[in-house]
């Protein structure tokens, strides 16, 4: 699973992959930058692969495709130059949605979200939540906003 949380133009991800129950370092990062901001993916690492490559080439052509590989169905977010928070699934259209905001597997979304809500950054809660959860670990990746 992973967790990946947003608060006043930084994004934050945790960096394992949860596989059966064991966590697994990710070869390649679950945030990507691209000419329309900052992106963060969850869910099947196939798919989350080939929407941040998608994302970070400046999103040409269609969305890549949902292949149903894994448990987790793909979930991005995506902070645009303006601020903006877009969420995108594979089944869905993107939409907009409020700062902060945290995507991730089972309950562990809605601990990181609470605890950016009562006060803390993207980054501590991210941090915050790879403690108490041992379904998400490894080093924060941080990525901030260039406006």
């Amino acid at each position: 699973m992973t967790i990946i949380a947003v608060k006043d133009d930084v994004m934050a991800a945790d960096s394992v992959a949860n596989a059966g129950g064991r966590l697994y370092p990710v070869l390649v990062p679950k945030i990507a930058r691209g000419p329309n901001g900052i992106a963060g993916a969850t869910g099947s690492t196939s798919d989350c692969v080939a929407f941040l490559a998608w994302f970070a080439a400046g999103e040409c052509g269609d969305k890549p495709a949902y292949t149903g590989a894994g448990d987790e169905e793909m979930q991005a977010i995506v902070l645009r130059p303006d601020g903006t928070l877009w969420r995108y699934g594979a089944k869905e259209l993107p939409f907009q949605v409020t700062n902060p905001y945290a995507v991730g597997g089972g309950y562990a979304w809605s601990f990181c979200e609470g605890a950016m809500l009562a006060g803390k950054s993207a980054e501590e809660a991210v941090a915050l939540t790879i403690e108490h959860f041992s379904t998400v670990g490894g080093k924060v990746q941080v990525e901030r906003l260039a406006r």
